[in-house]
């Protein structure tokens, strides 16, 4: 477990990434970004995300469970006040549980939203779904 807030910072070149892509297109080298301005916004994702895992802990909790799923994450973002990003959040959970049970080879026979099967995070699983998200984005800049 991390020591400090310091231990958790996101890397910097993924939050200057994030800004850039944040930035309006036709401002691309018309807008500096100072370093502070990188470092803020890392510090608040960082604590954005800290804030979450907590929520959603306390909910995979009060349904006596230990291992987080996305199912929580969902909850805890509209526990937080940030519901109107529930809908999105349960549509890409959607898509990776349809990847996920594509590569076992198991069919989806779910139509319902609800029936969206938990995916629990466990040691191990975490740097397999990294590279299967940087590998979909690799994709969308293809095509673009």
């Amino acid at each position: 477990m991390a020591e400090s807030l310091d231990d958790l910072n996101l890397p910097s070149a993924i939050i200057q990434r994030l800004i850039k892509e944040a930035l309006p297109k036709d401002a691309e080298g018309k807008i500096n970004v100072s370093k502070d301005v990188r470092l803020a916004a890392g510090k608040a994702a960082s604590l954005f995300i800290l804030h979450l895992t907590t929520e959603a802990l306390s909910i995979a909790n009060e349904k006596n469970r230990k291992t987080l799923s996305g199912v929580d994450v969902i909850e805890g973002v509209k526990q937080i006040g940030f519901e109107v990003f529930a809908g999105a959040l349960q549509k890409k959970l959607e898509q990776l549980s349809t990847k996920k049970r594509r590569s076992t080879g198991k069919k989806d026979t779910s139509k319902n939203v609800s029936n969206v099967e938990e995916m629990e995070v466990e040691e191990g699983e975490e740097e397999g779904e990294e590279e299967e998200v940087e590998g979909e984005e690799e994709e969308d800049d293809k095509e673009e």
